[in-house]
């Protein structure tokens, strides 16, 4: 399991680009749905489609202040571990998926991990009896899970060591186990996600009150209004109303549309005070007008929200279209490689599309972020080809390139030098082996020849001493008078050595590599005196020389 430490900002495009691609241990309990505050559909919805809501100025506040209170009481942290903390923000990859967390505190070791939260009741009742709240749990698993740490001091103050309360949490292997597969599922429901049109809200159908109760006068009052004929109009009006606006003019159209509807409503009120002040009672102009202002009111409040929802609709769908784009292109370019080489290379559509009001301006904006990672993944998606190339044209060394993954990356002119280098020390290599190998084997048969040269010298010398000595007992014999009668005598004994102390004096036992060297031609006078003078035969007189200095034996002789 290998863990990361990014060097990166909190706040900056650079840190947004890392959490969004990431599953983030600050959104662990709303993935397992167990956040108060979101739901899992609607993160599911914010992961797939970028869009995200926007900080309130009230939710800023609370923020900048959560921040002020975590850095006055850091140093109470500290003293409650015993070590100096660290503020990294640290990611690990578990079964393809990249884990996040940024961490409030961390000791240099990675074995003790620090969270602050604001404190408010629901955290000083728990706190209090050194509980942590379980809908903190999540996150501050996934922080052990990242920084490979062992436990959490969590935290929550006001910004003052007195109000200061904590608890530590250890880790649980269950919960652990929840969140990996838990995020497992939500990539597939994120991969999944279709955005869904909010369906409109109803508006109850206008109903005149009943006739009130009269008393009679004397008089006649008559009314003159064409609140009836407004009436059909309004109603026109509405039914004409478009109920799903998708371009940049059906949205200015629904726009002027609220406000013709609004116009409607103040004309009814003034109307109705108009009538009030010429006449003391008109039961049913005032009926007919509630009904019609209700009508046009209620109308436009859907009107609003319609084109609320419908512009977050089709803002999401022009996002989800362009992410698929470039999940196509991936494809095109994976199967044009022929394996899975493409590295992620990130997409920010949802910050390309940022701070556009029109629908226009959206689509051009999506179009144009598509439009640059397609030149991107392409000038990418070249490299690799060009590399492939170079690399495939040495298949029969494709064992010096089991790093084939990173070297497609690299620049096409280092791998080509890279790709000779290694071919190139390879090769000096398996010359120097076979070089050695060819050494050791004239070695050996020169030791052999050697070997075998001095056995056939010896042989020729004790040949040749052999055939001396029986020529020597045949002249002997062919010499000596015939020998009187006698006895028969005990078998003639071979002349021996002489006693030790009769031997020349000499520094010592020669070496093995001395009683193995050959006898030089030049030796051979001394060899043969060395023989009559002891009485001994050539061959001893041989292994006397070879235990002794031969100078030693000539100042014997002499």
């Amino acid at each position: 399991m290998k863990r990361t430490t990014h060097k990166l900002v909190p706040g900056t495009p650079e840190w947004e680009q890392h959490r969004a691609s990431c599953f983030n241990a600050s959104d662990a309990a709303a993935m397992l749905d167990m956040s108060p505050y979101k739901s899992r559909s609607e993160l599911i919805r914010e992961v797939a489609t970028g869009v995200r809501p926007d900080v309130s100025p009230e939710l800023q506040r609370r923020f900048d202040d959560g921040h002020r209170f975590e850095a006055a009481v850091r140093p109470l942290a500290e003293r409650l571990i015993g070590e100096e903390l660290f503020t990294p923000i640290m990611s690990v990859e578990i079964d393809g998926m990249r884990l996040s967390a940024s961490f409030d505190g961390l000791t240099m070791s990675d074995d003790i991990a620090w969270e602050h939260k604001t404190l408010n009741k629901e955290l000083d009742s728990h706190l209090s009896k050194g509980i942590v709240p379980v809908q903190y749990h999540p996150q501050l698993e996934q922080q052990l899970l990242v920084s490979g740490a062992g436990r959490v001091l969590f935290m929550a103050s006001n910004g003052t060591e007195e109000s200061a309360l904590h608890a530590w949490y250890e880790s649980q292997p269950k919960l652990r186990d929840q969140i990996i597969a838990g995020w497992k599922q939500f990539a597939k429901d994120v991969a999944a996600y279709v955005p869904e049109e909010s369906a409109p809200v109803p508006v109850a159908a206008p109903i005149m009150d009943l006739p009130a109760v009269s008393v009679q006068i004397e008089g006649t009052l008559a009314v003159l209004s064409n609140l009836p004929a407004f009436g059909e109009r309004l109603q026109s009006f509405i039914a004409g109303l478009n109920p799903a606006p998708e371009s940049d003019q059906d949205f200015a159209d629904a726009e002027n549309e609220v406000k013709v509807l609004k116009r409607a409503e103040e004309e009814l009120e003034a109307a109705e005070a108009r009538a009030l002040s010429q006449i003391a009672v008109v039961d049913e102009m005032r009926k007919m007008k509630s009904m019609l202002h209700k009508l046009a009111r209620d109308t436009r409040l859907a009107r609003e929200k319609l084109v609320k929802d419908r512009k977050e609709f089709v803002r999401a769908k022009i996002q989800s279209d362009a992410v698929a784009q470039i999940q196509s292109h991936i494809r095109t370019i994976d199967a044009r490689l022929g394996n899975a080489y493409l590295p992620a290379i990130p997409h920010d559509i949802a910050g390309a599309m940022k701070g556009k009001k029109t629908m226009a301006s959206l689509k051009d904006s999506a179009a144009t972020a598509v439009a640059k990672w397609k030149i991107e993944a392409d000038s990418v998606a070249t490299i690799i080809e060009k590399n492939l190339e170079t690399l495939d044209g040495k298949h029969e060394y494709a064992f010096l390139f089991r790093d084939k993954l990173s070297l497609v990356l690299k620049d096409p002119e280092a791998v080509s030098a890279i790709v000779d280098q290694r071919i190139a020390a390879h090769e000096t290599e398996q010359r120097q082996k076979a070089e050695a190998a060819a050494e050791a084997a004239r070695e050996k048969i020169r030791r052999e020849e050697q070997e075998k040269a001095e056995r056939e010298a010896r042989a020729k010398i004790e040949a040749e001493e052999r055939a001396r000595r029986e020529e020597e007992q045949r002249n002997a014999q062919q010499q000596a008078p015939a020998a009187p009668a006698t006895p028969p005598a005990a078998a003639e004994v071979p002349p021996q050595a002489p006693p030790v102390t009769q031997l020349p004096k000499t520094g010592g036992m020669a070496t093995y590599a001395e009683l193995r060297k050959p006898i030089r031609p030049g030796d051979e006078e001394i060899i043969s005196l060395v023989a009559v003078h002891f009485g001994v035969s050539r061959d001893v007189a041989v292994g006397w020389l070879r235990t002794m200095n031969l100078a030693d034996v000539v100042a014997q002789e002499a």
